[in-house]
This record gives C-alpha cells, structure tokens and sequence, in this order.
C-alpha cells in the first residue's frame, strides 16, 4: 500500500468517504445517535465537512436533535451560536452527540 493511496481515503476495495457515511447513517438511526468525538478521532475530516456543519439545517428545521454531553437537546438557536463560535476554537466542544 503506498503513503498516496492512504492519503487519498482508500486502501484496496474500501472507500473510507463510504465508510464515514455508514457510520453517520447508522448512528442515526440509534437511540444513541452519532458521537461526535468518536466520530472526529475516527474519520477527522475526510468528508471536507464536520458532522456538525452538516446537519446544521436539519438541527435548524427539527428533523435532527444535537445533544450536549449531558443528552441535554440543544435548540436551534443554541447550535447555531455554538457553530459560529467554533469556527474561531475550529471545534464544537459541547455537542457531543447529533
């Protein structure tokens, strides 16, 4: 396997873009949801995009609920301010789970 392959997001036949997107999929559709941690140290930003910056419309609309560490719901306003501060820390601290 050479460095570039890995470094493009593919070893062999697995895609880890694909990968990254199953996990996502699945998690939502746990009680549990997506761990947004977990999820960073396993994929950091292989789809270009935080988990967080790509649910923001569907937080906003209702259809997903971002969660604290707590698994306190987080309103829409809340995860707004939260994303707009994070582009100065360059992560959301206190969303834990989407």
């Amino acid at each position: 396997m050479s460095r570039t392959t890995a470094a493009r997001g593919q070893i062999g036949d697995i895609d880890y873009k694909d990968v990254a997107m199953d996990v996502i999929m699945l998690s939502l559709r746990t009680t549990r949801g997506l761990d947004v941690k977990s999820y960073k140290e396993s994929f950091g930003d292989i789809l270009g995009i935080s988990p967080c910056e790509k649910f923001k419309p569907y937080v906003e609309s209702g259809h997903v609920i971002a969660r604290d560490k707590e698994r306190r719901a987080l309103f829409a306003n809340e995860f707004r301010l939260l994303l707009s501060n994070a582009e100065k820390l360059d992560e959301v601290e206190r969303v834990a789970f989407i």
